[in-house]
């Protein structure tokens, strides 16, 4: 079974999830959708660079942050 069948927004709509230049944010609600999810980080790893919907509880603009974030950590301690 893959781990998108185990995700706890099976069931919802998918429209939902996307994130649009005039909509920049989810709905309101959908991020908690992934609050307790089993596989959030598997979304979160298979949508990191995803530009149009909420993947593992963050919607794009929040996913460039810790990318950006990550990379600053990375570059700070020497790798």
């Amino acid at each position: 079974m893959s781990w998108d069948a185990q995700a706890q927004c099976v069931g919802y709509p998918p429209d939902l999830f996307i994130v649009t230049p005039i909509r920049r944010n989810a709905y309101p609600g959908v991020p908690q959708i992934c609050d307790g999810c089993p596989v959030r980080a598997a979304c979160l790893a298979d949508g990191y660079f995803d530009t149009w919907a909420v993947r593992g509880g963050m919607i794009p603009r929040q996913r460039e942050d810790l990318a950006m974030f990550l990379n600053e950590m990375t570059r700070e301690a020497g790798g």
